[in-house]
């Protein structure tokens, strides 16, 4: 199983504004993920808005034996 992610600045768009409680425009993280099982067919796509001010992404990227 593996996926892909993609992680970015965005602005907060008119109909995520209101659901973040924020103004529209303001700087936002943006987090896509898309899943593949062990037969490298996708089985799982994420797409996120997340508050700038709110969050914190860390990720640990173990090295492959």
């Amino acid at each position: 199983m593996g996926g892909v992610h993609h992680g970015h600045r965005g602005h907060t768009p008119p109909e995520e504004a209101d659901l973040l409680q924020l103004p529209p425009g303001v700087p936002i993280l943006m987090h896509t993920r898309l899943t593949y099982d062990q037969d490298d067919r996708p089985v799982q796509y994420d797409q996120n808005a997340m508050r700038a001010d709110r969050h914190v992404m860390d990720y640990d990227l173990p090295a492959e034996l």
